[in-house]
């Protein structure tokens, strides 16, 4: 598992494993990951 310094290491990973394969983020993943997700799809 990688590991992050900071948070927008984080989220950048999060968003791009997002948007390559959007049902490996799913509920059975940690909380911050689902929040990114729901993010994604809010945002504009």
């Amino acid at each position: 598992m990688p590991y992050y310094q900071t948070w927008e290491e984080f989220a950048r990973a999060a968003e791009k494993l997002y948007l390559t394969d959007p049902m490996k983020v799913t509920d059975k993943q940690p909380l911050s990951l689902r929040l990114l997700r729901k993010a994604a799809v809010l945002s504009p």
